[in-house]
């Protein structure tokens, strides 16, 4: 290193290509990056944008050097941090944790860690406290976990764009409702995941809770993301909503005032029992949405119906829809009704649909480039459609999950028409029930290339392998 130092202008650095500085400078710890910015100042130049700018981890081993480092930091990451750092007695922009971070994620916490919550909990906020001027704020899965209460109102999120809240099984109420009463004037981006896991009629007013924040940011909301809300909530203990007629009438309004360009909504068991229909409330209210995600869960498939609204609604800006089933039964359900509302999407770009029974398929717009399509699929008739409709196909992603997929000569006739497709650049398809003539084709056809691809988990626990196919247009720009 020394030599490298004493000629700075060799910029040894600036030949390397970035991709291979990532690879190497991400198996570093965080003091053998530091140490490299010290060789030159052309080492310096190409490190702290891409490397010590862009994230600092802070955990208990890390604390000192963190606090030493006197770094500004775009990203700190906190994990399993429980040592004291009460607010030292000088201003908040001197104390030695004020990094002027713009991110900062919150990690998943150890069970070894239990013992340091209260310090933990005390930790989060003074963190916060230290770097208001965050823009986004990730709470990941069990971050939670055991933490009894934030002090979060007192701090002012005067540039926070993006939330992100895993609220754990083990997520205390109080915590929840530290989040709800949030006012954050510039929020654009919200994702709530897994909230409640015990049944009870406090559940109700989590439910409610949940869309009246929505609802408080209706003026500046752009992209909600509704991952798994009340799974277990039991509607027998809270049939009834806990706002009274106006309010909750009010709350409506408020819901149907919020223009979304992206939503991903699960619907679930609740959802349209009683007054518990504000999911679907929200997806009926929006006309101008850009991508739309919809995933069914307990037997609330009547809510087809109401995408299939919410897709001709929106029929004129959609560039992309996925519908997914998460549960077993869902192989049961004929989709064909709401995907007949597609050809009218006339921006549609990329679409998905997981784990229903599909007939065939409808005709979609010239605008699809990406179809990732899974269940149990009349393979006789769809890739026939395939290879017809989807001129301008340049992905195609395929799963049979029927009894007995199994590729015969005449669907390897498609295949070879599909992979004739002017712009299609690449093909993953199932390779549990394909037969060796599959792959003989596969050998024998010209101006591709195709590996086997390791087992995705597809549904739950369902592991399938797949066939990756590569044609010669992937390298066309």
């Amino acid at each position: 290193m020394a030599t490298i130092a004493a000629t700075p202008s060799s910029s040894i650095l600036e030949g390397v290509p970035m991709e291979v500085l990532c690879s190497i400078f991400e198996r570093m710890d965080i003091s053998t990056v530091i140490l490299s910015r010290l060789v030159c100042s052309s080492w310096k130049r190409l490190i702290d944008p891409f490397f010590v700018k862009a994230s600092l981890k802070l955990t208990d081993e890390t604390y000192d050097f963190v606090r030493n480092c006197n770094l500004e930091t775009n990203t700190m990451k906190v994990k399993n941090f429980s040592i004291d750092c009460s607010m030292e007695p000088r201003t908040i922009s001197r104390n030695k944790l004020a990094k002027s971070a713009k991110h900062i994620i919150f990690a998943p916490s150890s069970s070894s860690a239990s013992h340091g919550r209260k310090s933990i909990q005390e930790n989060m906020t003074t963190i916060l406290t230290l770097n208001p001027a965050i823009e986004s704020l990730v709470f990941e899965e069990n971050s939670l976990k055991n933490i009894k209460s934030l002090s979060l109102r007192g701090i002012p999120f005067t540039r926070l764009t993006c939330l992100s809240v895993d609220f754990s099984y083990a997520t205390d109420s109080r915590v929840f409702l530290d989040f709800v009463d949030l006012r954050l004037p510039v929020l654009k981006s919200v994702q709530l995941s897994e909230y409640w896991s015990e049944y009870g009629p406090e559940n109700g007013s989590g439910y409610f809770g949940m869309y009246r924040f929505l609802a408080n940011h209706k003026r500046t909301l752009k992209f909600v993301t509704l991952v798994h809300p009340m799974r277990n909530t039991d509607i027998r203990a809270a049939s009834n909503s806990p706002l009274t007629t106006r309010k909750f009438e009010a709350l409506k309004k408020d819901l149907s005032e919020i223009k979304l360009t992206s939503l991903y909504l699960y619907f679930v068991s609740i959802e349209g029992t009683g007054t518990f229909t504000l999911g679907g409330h929200l997806l009926q209210s929006q006309r101008s949405l850009t991508k739309l995600q919809v995933a069914i869960g307990g037997n609330y498939f009547y809510a087809l119906a109401q995408v299939k609204e919410a897709i001709l609604a929106n029929a004129s800006t959609l560039e992309y829809v996925s519908i997914l089933s998460h549960e077993q039964w869902g192989v049961y359900v004929n989709l064909s009704n709401t995907l007949s509302a597609l050809p009218v999407c006339c921006k549609l770009e990329s679409f998905e649909v997981d784990h229903f029974f599909i007939p065939s398929l409808p005709s979609f717009p010239p605008s699809v480039k990406t179809l990732t399509i899974s269940g149990y699929l009349l393979s006789d008739q769809i890739l026939p459609q395939i290879d017809e409709n989807l001129v301008n196909l340049e992905q195609l992603c395929y799963t049979d999950l029927s009894s007995y997929p199994y590729i015969h000569f005449e669907d390897i006739g498609h295949f070879n028409r599909i992979l004739g497709l002017p712009r299609l650049k690449r093909i993953r398809v199932c390779k549990q029930h394909l037969t060796s003539e599959f792959e003989h084709f596969l050998d024998e056809h010209e101006g591709i290339s195709w590996s086997e691809v390791a087992a995705e988990v597809t549904f739950r626990d369902n592991f399938l392998p797949f066939y990756e196919i590569t044609t010669n247009n992937n390298n066309n720009t």
